[in-house]
């Protein structure tokens, strides 16, 4: 019996001494760790830089002593990573932080992880990833991006959704009309009154007046041509609007002409399908069909590629009201 006193005795003492009241539910000590994030990217229009934002939350049990941003070419990415770029935010406590990239790859996918250090480890954060941004064709010796203008990635397959990207009226600027994924932008009939429509990023349903179902009265082809893509240049700096006679190059290059052409090219070409301004500005042929934006050489007259699976059709009849895809050219 005096054995027994002296064992909850010992009890006592002991869950005294590690901070319970005796007979209480035992603490569990949380992860040493802190908690890190990455949490977004903004891309440069030249595509040369990046800035990233990432967060660091203390946890309360052991201070970050330093945190910063990691940038490499392969994944997983660690402070140890061979030909990483590592970025040093100094000694902080907990918050958020941006560190900025230069000299970014174009030509193959780029990864970014946020890291912070305590006195008992390193945390990781989850990794953003640019994926590849342009593809060189040494058959036509053109560097084109490696996907549409809007797409999140380089598409897998000729439905996939990550490779459609958004959808232009002719010559108009990405003011908000471009975006059609997973809802298409409101739409309104008011023709605009200038080649910078401020409706709120609305598509335009044109009608016969406004010269053929044009988002404006008039269409000004210079909108999207001239030697550095044009005042509303939809694609990324360096870079234009394809030319009907580059589009075609390209075509004569694939190993056939048709969808599985398109998409087997490096150009990875999808059924991004196209949104009609004869049907209320709805998407069509979605899934099925790609329809994309080029222009004549000379005169900047707006052609359109039409890609099915039985070949490539160009023809200059759209209505500029229709909004369709974009891949870009390097100029």
């Amino acid at each position: 019996m005096k054995f027994k006193y002296l064992s909850i005795l010992f009890l006592f003492f002991y869950e005294f001494s590690m901070g319970q009241f005796p007979g209480s539910s035992r603490i569990i000590v949380k992860n040493y760790l802190s908690q890190t994030y990455t949490l977004k990217y903004t891309i440069s229009a030249d595509l040369n830089s990046a800035t990233v934002s990432a967060i660091t939350l203390n946890n309360g049990q052991s201070a970050v002593t330093t945190s910063g941003i990691i940038m490499g070419s392969v994944y997983p990415l660690t402070l140890s990573t061979a030909g990483a770029t590592i970025t040093n935010d100094g000694n902080i406590s907990g918050g958020t932080y941006s560190n900025t990239f230069t000299g970014l790859s174009q030509t193959s996918a780029i990864y970014f992880v946020a890291y912070a250090i305590t006195n008992n480890g390193t945390s990781y954060g989850n990794p953003l990833i640019i994926p590849q941004q342009t593809v060189y064709n040494a058959a036509t010796g053109k560097t084109w991006m490696a996907y549409n203008v809007g797409a999140s990635g380089i598409p897998t397959s000729l439905t996939d959704t990550a490779g459609y990207g958004f959808l232009f009226q002719w010559g108009r600027s990405a003011d908000g009309h471009q975006y059609v994924r997973p809802t298409p932008s409101g739409t309104t009939t008011t023709i605009a009154t200038s080649s910078t429509p401020n409706n709120g990023g609305l598509y335009i349903i044109g009608n016969a007046q406004s010269d053929y179902y044009n988002w404006i009265p008039t269409r000004n082809h210079s909108l999207w041509v001239s030697a550095t893509g044009g005042i509303n240049n939809p694609c990324p700096t360096g870079f234009k609007v394809p030319s009907n006679d580059e589009f075609n190059t390209e075509i004569i290059s694939w190993s056939t002409a048709n969808a599985d052409g398109a998409f087997n090219s490096s150009l990875r070409l999808t059924y991004c399908g196209y949104r009609d301004v004869f049907n209320n500005g709805n998407l069509t042929y979605v899934g099925t069909r790609g329809y994309y934006w080029c222009r004549d050489n000379s005169t900047g007259t707006y052609y359109y590629k039409a890609i099915t699976s039985s070949g490539i059709a160009s023809s200059v009849t759209a209505a500029p009201g229709n909004a369709m895809a974009v891949r870009c050219i390097k100029y």
